[in-house]
């Protein structure tokens, strides 16, 4: 059962829009848009009792995805901010969907046929354990809590890859081999899973003593390091220098990177606010050679805008090394002439990046 009505939905270029709303504005949207799906459920004729029944499950867990988005966009607002003594967001009584703090992961024909179910699980499982972890620290028992949650065999596994990708990426640190100890001995980790961790475990050879020496030098107003020759979608090559005259903001990221694809469709809001403007928008994926059809049938599955371009050499890049580029998603500005403008600049999800363009003659 994989055919669905063509509901409506949160479109991405509206997501930023939406989540910087009130609880009470967004709650209105998200109502309409329920409403109006419903009503074409009913008014569709023809439509077994089977499939009505999914549709109404289905357009539930469509509300219950766009309050997952809402509530972690605020939650990560607060929990990633700069401001010192920032109170951790919390929704108000009664805001957030009856059930959503106590979800449960546990109907397969749902995660394998509904999208908004499967959102909805990584969502939910991927942002939560992001926001309770330390940095440079283990937290098995994090791991832990979201795996205790998991009754769907794909979801586990689909939760150990996307997890492992952030957390193993420096193999030599020993967080990454807690980690990788933790995947490899799960007893509910498939074994083509585990071979795929492993495979990616072993080349995960960055070594972060030689990153770091680069990040020290590289300041606001010097100039950037180029990238030369990366290839688009298209098989053409595009170079830094292409791009000369412009303001050049810069995704890296790649396709196996769940927090990466969880900023797509904020940077597509962003990307639609500045059309036009003195701006070129540049995401470079660090995916490996192997991963080159994946990337281009990803930039084509999820109608990437903006100028797709593919590193050289994944995370040994020189442009990727030059700017000490030890995890993703990264982002960062350049201005007209090349100098940089911020090597660390705000994720699209985040608004002081709007404040930051505000500041600039885009």
């Amino acid at each position: 059962m994989t055919k669905h009505l063509n509901t409506l939905s949160i479109k991405g270029e509206d997501i930023l829009e939406f989540c910087s709303q009130s609880e009470n504005d967004f709650a209105a949207k998200v109502a309409a848009i329920k409403k109006k799906n419903l009503e074409l459920l009913n008014k569709t004729p023809n439509l077994s009792a089977n499939f009505i029944a999914f549709e109404i499950q289905n357009i539930a867990y469509d509300e219950l995805r766009d309050y997952a988005f809402y509530y972690f966009f605020k939650r990560n607002k607060t929990a990633f901010s700069n401001e010192k003594n920032l109170p951790e967001y919390r929704a108000p009584e009664g805001f957030m969907p009856e059930g959503f703090f106590n979800l449960q992961f546990d109907n397969d024909e749902l995660y394998r046929n509904s999208t908004s179910y499967r959102q909805l699980s990584t969502i939910t499982l991927g942002r939560a354990f992001n926001i309770k972890r330390s940095k440079n620290e283990v937290n098995i028992s994090c791991l832990d809590s979201v795996f205790d949650r998991i009754k769907i065999d794909g979801l586990k596994n689909d939760m150990a890859l996307q997890f492992s990708r952030s957390l193993l990426r420096n193999k030599e640190t020993r967080e990454a081999k807690a980690y990788y100890d933790y995947f490899i001995n799960h007893s509910d980790i498939s074994k083509e899973t585990k071979e795929r961790i492993k495979d990616f475990y072993e080349k995960a050879d960055v070594k972060p003593q030689k990153l770091a020496s680069h990040t020290n030098v590289l300041k606001k107003g010097d100039m950037s390091p180029k990238f030369v020759n990366y290839k688009t979608p298209n098989d053409l090559t595009m170079s830094l220098d292409d791009l000369k005259g412009k303001y050049v903001y810069i995704d890296i990221w790649a396709t196996w990177c769940g927090p990466c694809k969880q900023e797509i469709p904020f940077l597509k809001a962003v990307e639609k606010k500045y059309h036009n403007k003195n701006i070129e928008f540049v995401s470079i994926s660090v995916d490996e050679r192997y991963a080159h059809n994946t990337w281009k049938n990803m930039v084509r599955e999820k109608d990437l805008t903006g100028i797709q371009l593919f590193a050289d050499n994944a995370f040994k890049s020189k442009f990727i090394q030059d700017y000490g580029v030890r995890s993703i998603p990264r982002f960062i500005l350049i201005g007209p002439e090349g100098n940089i403008v911020d090597a660390n600049a705000p994720r699209p999800s985040d608004p002081k990046l709007i404040e930051l363009f505000d500041t600039l003659d885009i």
